[in-house]
């Protein structure tokens, strides 16, 4: 056993005295690579390279190249709103509101149109075969009270005997019924007339109303001046 253990001990101090009079050589470096010749490189010291970025996810700078990377946003319209004011059967009330109008910041445009208007309802006795056969039935209606008529002498109704013109279709009858007692077959007829009606366009916009009492103030008698909502053209 002792041998054994002086064997180990002269083992382990032949090794120290080997490493310490035959040191490990230096590796000397590897000659210079040529110009232009690219150098090795192991796989261990290569970087991970990049996944290139798919074509449904944009990069950020892609984002950029194109602006600011928001979607444009549509311009909004102004919101438009169209009115007619009328109808004026006369000039002057429409010049007037024109002015009122134009005063409260709106362009209004003044537009025309005609209609046959009813001007009264015509009581009459239809036209005699001569002027000789109307003035005997004239005679015979001052002869039972009746003043107020007269002989037509012009146009188509020449000859024919006017008996009056009322305002109301109710008054018109009432003179039919009482002439029908008298023994006279009179008839009636709804006179008209070419009529000029005056009508204002304008336009509301932004949010921009026209007040009501800037139309309602001003008419004509006898007329129903409304607002109207019309096509934006």
């Amino acid at each position: 056993m002792r041998i054994f253990i002086l064997i180990l001990v002269l083992l382990n101090a032949g090794y120290l005295a080997w490493n310490r009079f035959n040191p490990v050589p230096v590796a000397k470096p590897l000659p210079a690579v040529s110009a232009g010749v690219p150098e090795l490189q192991l796989l261990s010291e290569r970087r991970p390279l990049q996944t290139p970025p798919s074509a449904e996810q944009p990069t950020e700078s892609a984002s950029s190249a194109s602006g600011s990377g928001t979607k444009p946003q549509p311009q909004t319209q102004a919101a438009v709103a169209c009115y007619t004011i009328g109808p004026f059967t006369d000039k002057q009330p429409a010049d007037a509101v024109i002015r009122k109008i134009r005063q409260a910041g709106f362009k209004p445009q003044l537009r025309t149109t005609t209609q046959q208007a009813t001007v009264g309802y015509w009581v009459y006795l239809p036209p005699q075969e001569s002027r000789k056969a109307a003035l005997k039935v004239a005679q015979g209606l001052a002869h039972k009270g009746i003043k107020d008529y007269f002989i037509v002498t012009t146009d188509e109704d020449k000859n024919a005997i006017s008996l009056g013109l009322f305002s109301e279709p109710a008054r018109a009858k009432r003179r039919q019924a009482y002439l029908k007692k008298l023994g006279y077959a009179t008839k009636i007829r709804v006179r008209t007339r070419e009529q000029t009606l005056y009508w204002l366009d304008y336009d509301e916009r932004d949010g921009h109303h026209l007040d009501a009492d800037t139309w309602q103030a001003v008419g004509t008698e006898g007329t129903s001046v409304q607002r109207i909502s019309r096509d934006c053209r």
